[in-house]
């Protein structure tokens, strides 16, 4: 006596590459959501630190916030993403990067291990960026992966 089956494999295998070419699409599009983020977050200046106040010949009290010094805006625009991402096996490489050549003192504003001592703690370095959007990146990756798999159904 012999009891035999056959089975179709091909169902189950174009299931599995369908998940995995959504997977992908997912990765790669948490990581155009992650260099935007990243964007954002580096290209912000810190909040002005002096008040000051100035009293005209009638008495009247004005009083504003900065130091007078004229922001130039140079290492906002230093910021850019690099394109185009690019898949890697599991991984998706999406960068933000600061060009030297637009501003050169960028590393001693916000890079860690190089920050000049007057803007630690008021420059956010690109360690601490990262640090601090951990939960988000981590939460738009489950977000977008969750809309990948479901679409499939």
């Amino acid at each position: 006596m012999q009891i035999r089956t056959e089975t179709n494999s091909a169902p189950a295998l174009a299931a599995v590459q369908a998940q995995r070419q959504a997977i992908q699409g997912a990765m790669l599009a948490t990581g155009e959501d992650v260099q935007s983020l990243w964007l954002v977050q580096m290209r912000r200046y810190p909040p002005p630190i002096a008040l000051r106040v100035s009293v005209d010949v009638h008495g009247r009290i004005k009083a504003r916030l900065g130091n007078g010094y004229r922001r130039t805006d140079t290492l906002r625009k230093s910021w850019f993403a690099v394109a185009p991402l690019h898949l890697e096996g599991n991984t998706v490489y999406a960068e933000v990067v600061s060009s030297g050549q637009i501003a050169p003192y960028n590393i001693y504003v916000q890079m860690e291990g190089y920050q000049a001592w007057m803007h630690a703690g008021r420059w956010e370095t690109e360690a601490q960026v990262i640090e601090r959007t951990r939960g988000q990146v981590e939460q738009i990756a489950r977000r977008r992966t969750q809309a990948a798999l479901a679409a499939l159904r």
